[in-house]
């Protein structure tokens, strides 16, 4: 007798598919795919209507949802990707701290302190319990740090509860997404917009946060964010 599949098993395996297919479809357009082209968009429009005829208007609406859920993502995908960050296979794989205080190659430390919090306290200072995987796919030879995104204010491309894999470094770049300190404030994820030898422009991707700026000093630079784990769905 085969176990059985409760729906909510069968919605979280659907959303985990939506997801692969998404960075399956960013991956090949990159290389194939020319969404601009009228033929595609010709076939693709016909194959649609194909589709929602052969629905009722339930499944119908259904379908609509789940095509406006997987745009998001599509959306996400690619503007991350834009601005340098890749999304990372599956879960970050997590071990807890050992009592010697060892640190063991290729772990990169999870403190518990958020992107968008720690008001007074230095990053470096946080007790450290967790440790992530440095995955294979990143280079060796760098510091890395894990951070817990918190807020809206880089959605689209982050969300509240991502966790952000972090090259620790002072080089900053525009159109990059970084971790910095705002004096007095404390610690936040960011893209980077105009650059000046004296300041460095901070923006938000959401539209409803305001654009800032920092003075451009090295102390105030963590590092720029080159992976994410999205927790969102």
């Amino acid at each position: 007798m085969e176990p059985t599949e409760y729906a909510g098993d069968r919605q979280e395996r659907r959303e985990r598919e939506m997801d692969e297919l998404a960075r399956l479809v960013v991956r090949a357009g990159e290389h194939r795919l020319d969404p601009a082209s009228a033929a595609n968009a010709e076939f693709h429009e016909w194959l649609a209507r194909d589709a929602r005829a052969g629905q009722r208007s339930g499944e119908r609406r259904a379908t609509e949802a789940r095509a406006e859920r997987f745009a998001r993502r599509m959306q996400a995908l690619v503007l991350a990707r834009q601005l340098g960050v890749t999304a990372a296979p599956g879960d970050p794989v997590v071990h807890e701290s050992r009592n010697d205080g060892a640190v063991r190659e290729g772990l990169v430390p999870w403190p518990e302190l958020g992107v968008a919090a720690g008001v007074g306290r230095e990053l470096w200072d946080e007790p450290c319990e967790r440790w992530i995987e440095l995955p294979r796919a990143l280079a060796t030879g760098h510091k890395y740090v894990a951070l817990t995104v918190r807020g809206s204010s880089m959605e689209p491309a982050l969300h509240a509860g991502d966790v952000v894999l972090v090259n620790v470094g002072a080089t900053v770049r525009r159109d990059s997404i970084v971790v910095a300190r705002r004096p007095e404030e404390g610690y936040v994820v960011k893209a980077v917009g105009r650059l000046s030898r004296r300041a460095i422009e901070l923006r938000s991707l959401n539209p409803e946060f305001a654009t800032f700026s920092i003075p451009r000093e090295n102390a105030l630079i963590v590092g720029t964010v080159v992976m994410r784990w999205c927790a969102h769905q």
